[in-house]
């Protein structure tokens, strides 16, 4: 017997509903774990998690496509910003090393992601115009 959660699930677009389930419970956490969280963070909070729970159970296609292409800006900027964050070290320590490692493996991920849901959505979008 089929719950009424499946029909919510689109193995499809795994990327896509990965991505919104850990960024809505990250700006969540965030707004909790922040003593005084500011009213801009509120404000951000407040406007993007209903966005991005919605595109968790719905996925439309042109939400899918906004936020692969703002995801991989976003990574992209960073990517930069942590080489940036690197070259300010005179001296190569093991933290300037620590820095760029974890610093490029999680813009990577967070590209590499991008990357799935644009593929993903890419392919939909050629399997409904063949139909």
């Amino acid at each position: 017997m089929k719950t009424a959660i499946v029909k919510y699930v689109h193995p499809e677009r795994i990327f896509s509903q990965t991505f919104c389930f850990i960024a809505s419970l990250a700006l969540i956490l965030n707004i909790i774990l922040t003593p005084e969280p500011s009213t801009f963070e509120v404000l951000f909070t407040s406007l993007l998690v209903p966005i991005l729970l919605v595109q968790l159970l719905f996925q439309f296609p042109v939400l899918n496509w906004l936020l692969g292409i703002s995801l991989m800006l976003i990574s992209c900027y960073m990517t930069l910003a942590v080489w940036s964050e690197f070259s300010e070290f005179q001296t190569k320590t093991s933290t300037a090393w620590q820095l760029i490692s974890f610093g490029w493996g999680l813009t990577f991920t967070g590209l590499a992601v991008a990357l799935g849901i644009l593929i993903q959505e890419g392919k939909e979008n050629q399997t409904q115009q063949a139909l």
